[in-house]
């Protein structure tokens, strides 16, 4: 496909996809098309070997789709999902229910690090609810953890409670 065609097509289905969020009523199901066709485009344009043949990258963001759509839910659909998929040690693949967040092209580099300080929260939380609840459950780890641990005596008279602490 030449790429005058191929850039054509990705500025029809950005225009369509951007007049579907700025009405305000959005067509899930338009707007879940839109989406797979860019998807599909996007990867027939980057199979081609010579770059000049390719459409840049940044004809397949969508400025509405950063601004105007609420996507925190969804960020967090996506994070919980991939933290399944990369701690099972399986492949990151789409959900069977529709997110846009696993269409990455879609978004600018802002919206990107949004995506992955979610993510990050979602796995330190995870990480530490692990070894809380290994702590609180394994007794080797309860043993050890004391074992060699010096322990101090802090004495602080009531009457000097703020000077003796500070």
């Amino acid at each position: 496909m030449p790429k005058k065609m191929m850039h054509d097509l990705v500025i029809q289905l950005q225009n369509i996809m951007t007049h579907n969020i700025i009405q305000g009523v959005i067509n899930p199901k338009l707007f879940e098309q839109n989406v797979r066709m860019l998807d599909t485009l996007y990867w027939i344009n980057y199979s081609f070997k010579d770059t000049k043949d390719q459409v840049d990258k940044k004809e397949f963001t969508n400025d509405a789709v950063n601004s105007d759509l609420d996507l925190r839910a969804l960020m967090d659909q996506w994070a919980n999902r991939t933290k399944v998929q990369v701690r099972n040690g399986v492949q990151i693949t789409h959900a069977n229910q529709f997110n846009p967040c696993s269409y990455y092209f879609l978004f600018t580099p802002h919206t990107k690090t949004l995506m992955l300080q979610r993510y990050n929260k979602i796995d330190w939380k995870f990480q530490a609810d692990y070894f809380l609840m290994r702590a609180f459950w394994d007794p080797e780890m309860r043993k050890n953890k004391f074992r060699n641990a010096q322990k101090f005596l802090l004495e602080i008279s009531r009457e000097n409670i703020l000077d003796d602490s500070l």
